[in-house]
């Protein structure tokens, strides 16, 4: 069953793809029917479904946010409210961490998770404005790996609860030092406080 959602989305990148081949075949020239098919191409692969699970990846090597080939699969995550919002999954730390700065700007996801694979993760916010919209639960560690959330400036906001150190030998990590964090509520290696 199509979403309301997901079924006016569709209707609007159908909407700007038919532009586009409209204008593709009023231009004359050949070099400007290139450039338009290379547009037309380009702006089809580059979008991916929103409410996707996108992982952080550091791609390109430079930790930051706001940089399309950091994340998997490539492309900037979808912002929005509710189930518009990609899942943000942050499994990599030290010098492949996930760094969101005022740069970035403000953006919404359905939920962020900092490690909660087989691997460590790390988010570093320094400014902007970062927020979960949806009540899921956000995650700083599972499964037995090490979460940490380092922030120093901005805002961060989740919607749900936020979990730190959920499950056996799973270390969460805050280190607040300026901004603001806002949740619902804080569980603490599996007890609300």
């Amino acid at each position: 069953m199509i979403k309301p959602a997901d079924f006016f989305k569709e209707r609007l990148y159908l909407a700007v793809m038919n532009r586009a081949f409209t204008q593709f075949t009023r231009w004359s020239g050949t070099a400007k029917r290139l450039s338009a098919l290379a547009i037309f191409v380009l702006a089809g692969t580059t979008l991916h479904a929103a409410n996707a699970d996108v992982y952080w990846d550091n791609g390109a090597g430079n930790n930051d946010w706001g940089t399309a080939n950091n994340w998997n699969p490539n492309g900037l995550p979808a912002t929005g409210l509710g189930t518009a919002g990609d899942k943000i999954h942050i499994n990599l730390s030290g010098a492949n961490r996930a760094v969101y700065s005022a740069a970035t700007g403000t953006n919404t996801y359905q939920f962020i998770r900092i490690s909660d694979s087989a691997a460590s993760g790390e988010l570093q916010v320094t400014g902007g404005l970062l927020v979960s919209d949806s009540t899921a639960t956000t995650y700083i560690s599972s499964g037995g790996q090490t979460g940490t959330l380092n922030q120093s400036g901005g805002t961060v906001g989740f919607g749900g609860y936020l979990e730190v150190g959920l499950g056996a030998n799973s270390i969460g990590n805050i280190d607040l030092s300026g901004g603001t964090l806002k949740a619902r509520g804080i569980r603490r290696g599996g007890k609300w406080g």
